[in-house]
């Protein structure tokens, strides 16, 4: 990996330069990885900043070379990234009708980038996660996990009066700490459970956050960021999954996304 400030003044000029006349948006988002790479940016803050894989990145920033932007155009070696053969083909829409258990994981579900790496390890070949998912395509075989926006079911009202609220709310907390704010999860609702904490906890006050607002809950966003983070790595054990989360979670290696929308996921479907 390059470090901070491997480029010279010429370099970064005819980088810049490069830049500001390029009509090609591949080549300019090349160009932008080894500038965001000389000011000491990291392949996976470089790949959230432009939006394109980790792989991506990585590949571009070790293989372009600032000196001959030739390099940055497609051409890369094909002891990589080799077409599929039919055999490669047949196995692979053998692999996606199984399931995952089956070949001794312990994730229930496929993605194209957990097939890519299952893939490589059974024949050597080496294809993206968008590669197989045009494989996929072409055999009319698709694995659909919709998404939809909580926006159109949030109360305003509700959202605004809290945001102004919530400033004195955690000024409370400084002198009084019995404060606990919750989200609408049925369970924290029990009326059991409430009249039990009204009577056995009479200085413990519990404020519920506005519905359909998991932005508002701080959790909501670390869970998202990390899900996203292992969503494309392959995992052979639950024991392998623990301790990544327990980096990420426990030893300050996960980067919070605190701006990103949270939007929740339908049901997986599988469209022929």
């Amino acid at each position: 990996m390059p470090a901070k400030g491997y480029l010279n003044k010429s370099q970064k000029e005819n980088l810049q330069k490069a830049l500001s006349e390029s009509d090609d948006p591949k080549l300019t988002q090349r160009i932008l990885m080894l500038l965001l790479m000389n000011d000491g940016k990291t392949y996976q803050e470089i790949s959230d900043w432009l939006g394109c894989s980790y792989r991506s990145v990585a590949y571009w920033c070790v293989h372009g070379d600032p000196d001959k932007l030739e390099t940055l155009l497609d051409g890369r070696s094909q002891g990589n990234y080799r077409k599929a053969t039919e055999e490669y083909i047949k196995l692979l829409m053998e692999t996606v009708e199984k399931e995952p258990t089956e070949l001794g994981y312990e994730f229930g579900r496929w993605t194209t980038a957990r097939l890519s790496t299952y893939m490589e390890e059974k024949t050597g070949i080496k294809l993206s996660k968008e590669q197989i998912r045009r494989i996929l395509e072409q055999k009319k075989y698709a694995y659909l996990w919709a998404k939809y926006t909580l926006e159109d079911k949030q109360n305003q009202d509700k959202r605004n009066a809290f945001k102004e609220k919530l400033d004195g709310y955690l000024e409370a907390t400084k002198a009084s700490p019995e404060l606990i704010i919750l989200d609408n999860a049925s369970y924290h609702k029990k009326k059991t459970i409430l009249a039990d904490i009204e009577k056995n906890l009479p200085n413990i006050q519990l404020y519920f956050l506005p519905e359909y607002s998991p932005d508002y809950n701080l959790v909501e966003l670390v869970w998202h960021s990390a899900k996203e983070y292992i969503s494309h790595r392959l995992f052979k054990s639950v024991d392998e999954l623990k301790n990544l989360l327990d980096k990420l979670l426990n030893q300050g290696e996960l980067i919070i996304k605190w701006g990103r929308k949270i939007k929740n996921k339908g049901n997986a479907a599988i469209a022929s």
